[in-house]
């Protein structure tokens, strides 16, 4: 009886795993208007609709290197009175991409839309993946834009503002130190192309590229240069460790590359980590996975116990 409840237990178990919801959001209707894949200017235009999360924004990506966004047309409500979709989870988008910024030779170029959550899905056409596009460019990477002038503005620390103006000279006289859950920064930027987002790095880590960190400044714009713009973003420092560290913030040009702004926020962290996952919910279904795993492991054990 007890090797028949053991093996009960492994066969519910097994079944629980697999029915644990993804949180994955996907694809769920796509449409292609425009497919200009020849000549001087690559142009993808269509819309589509997701599912399991809201749309952030659309781009692009060509081959496997980092998507670039800003492609996002909205469209929602004209969809939507069609389709009858979630307006959220519906938007359109424009791709335009100059030949000359993809390197010489056949790529195939991929359409993306971000979802609320970060998500990067591909926009395909079904039964194909990307389309396939003629680069007249460098053979080598797009050399980065130049950067013109910039200013950091503000400096905040969860939540309260430090700096008024000047923040570089601010930061090499003063220091950041304390239980911090969240650095944020406000400035602008002006480089030798047209700004598609800001980003930045930890440590020398990865750089975090994203158009949602741009902030409209018509100051700006009417001051200093029509492609100048602002950024406004907060990091989550809460689980990075106790101990010294360092943000570098960029500036990000038509062709997805970072350009240093020599903005750096060195600070020190005295809070020790919580260790709750970026994503609660991915993780939590991790977790379960992982804990059913051992139950099923456990129950083996006991029926190979009970045979011996």
């Amino acid at each position: 009886m007890k090797k028949f409840t053991a093996l009960l237990i492994a066969v519910v178990l097994t079944v629980a795993l697999f029915a644990i919801p993804g949180n994955a959001a996907s694809v769920t209707v796509q449409w292609f208007d425009v497919e200009q894949t020849e000549g001087d200017l690559i142009k993808i235009v269509g819309w589509c609709i997701i599912d399991g999360d809201d749309i952030a924004d659309f781009g692009y990506r060509i081959d496997n290197n980092d998507p670039i966004f800003s492609s996002l047309q909205e469209r929602s409500a004209e969809i939507v009175s069609v389709m009858g979709s979630d307006p959220a989870k519906t938007n359109g988008f424009n791709v335009n991409v100059p030949a000359s910024a993809i390197p010489t030779g056949e790529h195939v170029l991929h359409v993306v839309v971000k979802t609320k959550g970060g998500e990067c899905l591909d926009v395909n056409k079904e039964g194909e993946d990307g389309f396939k596009v003629t680069g007249t460019g460098s053979a080598s990477e797009p050399a980065p834009a130049e950067l013109f002038n910039k200013s950091w503005d503000n400096i905040f620390v969860d939540g309260e503002q430090l700096t008024d103006g000047n923040s570089d000279a601010w930061i090499a006289d003063n220091e950041i130190k304390g239980e911090i859950s969240e650095i944020g920064f406000r400035g602008w930027a002006y480089i030798s192309t047209k700004l598609t987002g800001f980003g930045y790095s930890i440590d020398g880590g990865k750089v975090i590229k994203s158009a949602d960190f741009i902030e409209q400044r018509d100051d700006v714009v009417s001051l200093i240069h029509a492609d100048a713009n602002g950024f406004h973003f907060n990091v989550d420092v809460s689980n990075i460790g106790v101990g010294n560290h360092t943000i570098k913030i960029f500036a990000i040009d038509t062709n997805g590359n970072a350009i240093d702004t020599t903005f750096e926020c060195t600070f020190t962290q005295e809070r020790e980590p919580t260790g709750e996952p970026v994503n609660p919910g991915t993780a939590d279904a991790a977790v379960i996975a992982v804990a059913a795993v051992a139950c099923i492991a456990l129950a083996g054990v006991v029926i190979a116990k009970k045979v011996k």
